[in-house]
């Protein structure tokens, strides 16, 4: 049972589909009516109901040809492991050990590799995982209901970085991500903007923040519509969601300890917000500070193992 869960893994990092032979009557070239072979799409994709146009085109080196375009590419062709020559199982390891923040120099001495190997691995698994993310994650279509962003400055070698992070608290899914030199509007506008992208249509939304003075307006600029109010010609106007609503939470210190909390509403009612809460298992308002606290952590220990890479 380990075993077979271990290899479906590896076939889901591979990108091959389960089941899939070298040669499908099912498979087909996403780019069959362009007739363009620079266009060919490289890798192996299901279409039902269409003609298959992939065969096998070798056997020592698992490689594929579209019968239509004509182009050749591998079985790893559009995925983490494209070009590499390394063993599949030693690059998910090395790059599972990247992400929970082993040093490279551990990993270099391990495996007995290079560290320009290493770094070029990350690299291509940031990619890859953000093509996978605007896939999959910025379409539009998910209700998020509440969602919770904060920002941190974090010192590396010979830089200042700001790192902004966006999570939907009903699934802790992480929305959006940000890396940038300063902390300004754009870093807020970028940060939301991903959020944006994210989030279906006119829906019931609870934004909370902590105090920097960017985020209401950056939230406003990126949730809104354009509504005609005027009959004949001219232009639409840019209106904010109706059911949008910010939450504010000032964290006050004095010498690096709490002291006290203020909370208020930068947008929309209290009771409107609260009645959101428990439908995103957010828990209480409370509650929030303590989610501030979490994304605060994650952000230290994200920007801990990101920052020395950046900028590329």
């Amino acid at each position: 049972m380990k075993t077979e869960f271990a290899n479906n893994i590896i076939n889901w990092w591979r990108g091959v589909p389960k089941g899939l032979k070298r040669e499908d009557s099912s498979v087909s070239c996403a780019y069959e009516k362009n007739h363009r072979a620079d266009e060919c799409l490289a890798g192996i994709l299901p279409q039902p109901g269409v003609q298959g146009t992939i065969v096998s085109h070798g056997r020592k080196r698992p490689r594929y040809r579209c019968k239509t375009c004509g182009k050749t590419f591998s079985a790893k062709e559009g995925t983490l492991f494209a070009g590499l020559r390394k063993p599949t199982e030693v690059i998910v390891v090395v790059v599972t050990l990247l992400a929970y923040g082993c040093p490279v120099q551990a990993i270099v001495h391990a495996f007995e590799l290079d560290e320009r190997t290493v770094a070029s691995w990350r690299d291509q698994a940031g990619r890859h995982c953000e093509q996978v993310h605007h896939a999959l994650v910025e379409q539009g279509k998910l209700d998020l209901m509440h969602v919770q962003a904060d920002e941190i400055r974090v010192k590396g070698r010979q830089l200042i970085a700001w790192m902004g992070l966006a999570m939907m608290v009903p699934t802790r899914l992480w929305l959006a991500g940000v890396l940038s030199a300063t902390r300004d509007r754009a870093l807020a506008d970028r940060l939301l903007g991903q959020v944006r992208a994210c989030a279906q249509r006119l829906c019931g939304l609870l934004v909370c923040t902590d105090g920097w003075a960017a985020y209401p307006g950056s939230i406003r600029r990126a949730f809104r519509e354009k509504v005609k109010t005027t009959a004949g010609r001219g232009r639409a106007s840019l209106q904010v969601w109706p059911q949008l609503h910010i939450g504010v939470v000032i964290k006050y210190t004095v010498k690096y300890h709490l002291t006290h909390i203020t909370r208020r509403m930068a947008q929309g009612g209290l009771e409107q917000a609260t009645a959101l809460l428990p439908a995103s298992r957010g828990g209480s308002v409370r509650l929030h500070v303590e989610a501030a606290c979490s994304i605060q952590r994650l952000l230290s220990a994200s920007m801990g193992r990101c920052v020395s890479g950046w900028p590329p």
